[in-house]
């Protein structure tokens, strides 16, 4: 796909993923939803990839759903273009294939946002949201599919949807409280107030807050020490149980997933590396492969 407002780097093993329609706030539209999906699916794949940064251009995260439109903008959400319904169709697949929900309604049309939240919880790779500015409505929700927020000292971050008249979207009723807590999620969702990084802080919805230059450098750093300790087979099936494991609710069968996941990885190579690495005092050189060496029982 030829990227118009993202733009996808690698670099040192991360891969950085901007929103890049500056002029506009990078509010959201369905070819960034599809633009977005496509370069987390090439992440997830890309055996070269062990983390993912997702940020803004310019001054701003997101500002949202792009409503120069109106609420025409969600009619136009579920009409792609001609031009991008094939993309849409192919992504809608992939998506379906990874996700934790095999029921997910990740494959209906024009429903980017759902696709997105699937198959961020769904991915192989930890992603880091780097809030570089205001980050309301979609722009935040979507964000809770990720592992870590981290957000600039002048990020503003609002669940604006009531203010608006809709009703809050992508997950974010569900996500939002097991994140920061009932009350918490309700004083959000019900007020839609704003709140400043250091509230954020506090409340538990970004883990650390940045000077502004320096934030895209720390998420980086941050993503360095996964890239450099972190076994990569390892963390994907970490990051799985963790996301599976909300929707699973009998605690025998989280046990045997669990059981299964740390007894066949005590088995491999690197764990062998791991131990011998920490016996040797030095940094663990990882064998495994996330393209090769996945157990057979992945996705659980």
């Amino acid at each position: 796909m030829n990227y118009r407002e993202i733009k996808y780097e690698v670099s040192e093993r991360i891969a950085t993923i901007t929103m890049n329609r500056p002029e506009r706030m990078n509010a959201f539209t369905p070819r960034m939803g599809l633009e977005l999906t496509d370069a987390l699916l090439q992440a997830d794949d890309d055996d070269q990839v062990r983390v993912v940064i997702v940020t803004g251009a310019g001054r701003a995260f997101c500002a949202g759903a792009d409503l120069s439109a109106g609420n025409r903008i969600f009619q136009e959400f579920a009409q792609a273009r001609e031009e991008e319904q094939k993309w849409e169709l192919e992504m809608r697949k992939k998506i379906a294939g990874r996700a934790i929900v095999k029921t997910s309604p990740a494959g209906r049309p024009g429903d980017f946002g759902a696709g997105l939240m699937h198959l961020l919880m769904a991915l192989k790779k930890p992603v880091i949201a780097a809030i570089n500015g205001p980050a309301v409505g979609f722009g935040i929700a979507f964000t809770l599919g990720m592992d870590f927020r981290f957000a600039s000292e002048s990020a503003k971050i609002g669940f604006v949807f009531v203010r608006r008249g809709v009703a809050p979207e992508s997950l974010s009723p569900w996500l939002l409280p097991r994140v920061i807590g009932l009350n918490r999620a309700l004083d959000l969702l019900l007020t839609g107030r704003t709140v400043k990084a250091q509230e954020s802080l506090e409340l538990g919805l970004v883990s650390k807050v940045f000077p502004d230059d320096q934030l895209l450098a720390k998420a980086r750093e941050f993503a360095g020490e996964i890239v450099e300790n972190g076994a990569p087979v390892a963390i994907a099936l970490t990051r799985r149980m963790i996301w599976q494991f909300l929707l699973e609710n009998d605690p025998i069968q989280v046990e045997k997933i669990n059981h299964t996941c740390f007894f066949w990885t005590t088995t491999t190579k690197d764990c062998i590396e791991g131990i011998r690495s920490f016996l040797e005092k030095r940094k663990p050189v990882w064998k495994l492969s996330l393209k090769n060496d996945l157990p057979e029982f992945f996705p659980l």
